[in-house]
Order: structure tokens, then sequence, then C-alpha cells
């Protein structure tokens, strides 16, 4: 189970940016899924919002428990214990023998020849598949109120939201896509002008700012 860290991502200053990043990167798993069965990923068995609200796959809810969880949430407020109320993921957990994660294995690993070319052999296939499928427009993937995959958040980076958490205004409302990567290019550029007018260490002096 994975939770988004509220003062890490500008929860406070940005209401529902945990929603945000915890549906996003459920859209994105849902996409790939779908989209790019070569694509090794943990599988993603559900997730829920700050609302209270819960998703899964309906593969996971047979009819006869899906009638049953339809039933408790409908008891479980009046019997005093409300729902978790923190947006959370729920993901495959990859056991150790079948692999490490690269974060464990990378600082030893990235000297041997063989593995880094392994490494890379294999993120170039991935990036590969990824780009196989044309997208109508940029942005980030996202599940609706109905749980339905659509392509209509704002392109969610970490930057971004770390710069909300400042608070440095990024100027990118939730909704916003681009039909052409010179509009991306020139929001991008505008929200990092941004941090530079409002962020007091952003830069030292103006040859480190000309840099």
């Amino acid at each position: 189970m994975r939770f988004p860290l509220p003062y890490g991502i500008g929860e406070d200053p940005h209401s529902s940016n945990s929603d945000e990043n915890v549906l996003c990167e459920a859209g994105t798993h849902a996409w790939i899924e779908q989209n790019c069965a070569t694509v090794p990923i943990p599988r993603l068995c559900g997730l829920g919002l700050s609302n209270g609200r819960t998703f899964t796959l309906r593969d996971n809810l047979p009819t006869l428990i899906r009638a049953e969880e339809r039933l408790r949430r409908s008891v479980l407020p009046m019997s005093g214990y409300p729902p978790l109320g923190k947006p959370y993921l729920l993901i495959e957990y990859i056991d150790p023998s079948r692999g490490k994660s690269l974060s464990e294995t990378w600082k030893e690993g990235r000297h041997d020849t063989e593995l880094r070319s392994n490494f890379f052999h294999s993120l170039s296939r991935v990036i590969l598949a990824l780009a196989r499928t044309p997208l109508p427009k940029i942005g980030s993937f996202t599940l609706d109120g109905d749980g339905y995959l659509i392509l209509s958040n704002r392109l969610l980076t970490m930057q971004i939201q770390q710069l909300e958490n400042e608070p440095i205004p990024a100027g990118l409302p939730r909704n916003l896509t681009y039909a052409s990567v010179d509009a991306h290019i020139c929001d991008r550029l505008a929200f990092h002008e941004s941090r530079l007018r409002r962020q007091p260490n952003a830069i030292i002096d103006i040859p480190d700012g000309a840099y």
C-alpha cells in the first residue's frame, strides 16, 4: 500500500493534490496494462481517495463480493468507523525472490558492464513500447468519477507539485492538456520563471541565473 506524502506535494496550499497524484498514477498503470503488455509493472489492485471513495478492478470482485462490499460500505458509516479518508494505492507486492528494485542494486550493479548494458537495452525497449501508441494530446492519464480511464489531466510531474508545496504557483490547472509540444514547453518555461521570481534561493547571482 502506497500513500502520497501531503507535506511533500503541496496538499495544504493546493487541496486534492494527493488525490490527483493517486489518480494519475493509477491511470498510468491502467493505460500501460491495456496498451503495453510487454512492459513489466506491478499489478494495480485498487485505490482510495480522500473522500472515502474506493476503486478496484472488476476482476477482483465477483458478483457476490460486490454485493457484500456495497452492503458493508452502507453500514460502515453508521457503525462509527469512518473510511480511511487518505488517498492510497494498493499495488501488487513483488517478492524479493522475483527481483529487487533498481534503487537497491544500482550502486554496485552500475559498475558491471554487462548488467548496465542489459539495463539500458531493457529501458530502451520500454520507451519504444510506450511510444508505439500515439496519443491525441499531451497530458496525464487519470480516472474519472466512474473509474473510467481518460487523458484529461495536466502533465503531472514531481517538480510541479514540489513547487506548489513551496508554495510557488505553477499556473497549470488540473484539466490542462496540450495539442502541441510548443504550448507545453512555453508553460514549462513560465512556471520555471515563476520559481525564479518567488523562491529566494533559486539563484545565487546573475551569472548563476544565466547558467
